[in-house]
């Protein structure tokens, strides 16, 4: 029962799973080193909570990402590699998944719909490897009624509906971002850099598969 004080554990990596009737299961993840103490005191010095959302706060597709510190860089192998270093990173809810071609689809026509086509043919994915001058041809195609459809690519391929979407800049990514937040009448974003790589890898410094 919280709070937990000055409770001794032996080193390693734990999953706290928090809960309270009508509220969601918080898993907290605590990484300790020896000797290590473990608290929920941020960079400031102020001590934080663990809040609790309620049953109803998440849907099957979303996860809470509770504040707290972990260990971000220290991977070698990364494209731009950065030293590891403790840091505290605040709460966020974010997607289980990417968004898919589908979910891409079903964005660029409600541009279309809402008489919002040139925005939607920025945001369209298109080639840009090896493209010199012009407009890059586009990945999508389109159907008799002005909206998107997949289509065979360059190679000859058809991508999967449920493929994550891909060639998207980071324009059109935030824009899709803003969207969604208006359907759904949330604060969508994207995340920052340090929150993804704290839901991807956890807190205690593993190396993202």
């Amino acid at each position: 029962c919280t709070p937990l004080d000055a409770t001794p554990l032996p080193r390693g990596s734990w999953l706290l799973e928090l809960e309270l009737e009508g509220h969601h299961l918080v898993r907290y993840p605590v990484s300790l080193g020896r000797q290590e103490r473990w608290d929920g005191v941020d960079d400031s010095g102020v001590l934080r909570t663990v809040p609790l959302p309620r049953a109803d706060a998440l849907a099957p597709d979303e996860v809470y990402v509770p504040a707290g510190w972990c260990i971000i860089g220290g991977d070698e192998k990364a494209n731009y590699p950065q030293p590891g270093r403790r840091v505290w990173i605040d709460a966020c809810f974010v997607q289980l998944h990417p968004v898919t071609n589908q979910q891409f689809l079903t964005f660029l026509d409600a541009l279309v719909a809402d008489g919002r086509e040139a925005l939607a043919l920025q945001c369209v994915p298109r080639i840009r490897a090896g493209h010199h001058g012009g407009e890059a041809p586009m990945i999508y195609g389109r159907r008799p009624d002005g909206g998107f459809e997949l289509v065979a690519d360059c190679d000859g391929d058809l991508w999967d509906p449920q493929w994550p979407a891909m060639m998207i800049d980071q324009q059109s990514a935030w824009a899709y971002a803003r969207w969604l937040g208006s359907r759904d009448q949330l604060p969508w974003r994207l995340p920052s850099e340090w929150e993804r790589e704290k839901a991807a890898r956890g807190v205690d410094g593993r190396l993202f598969p």
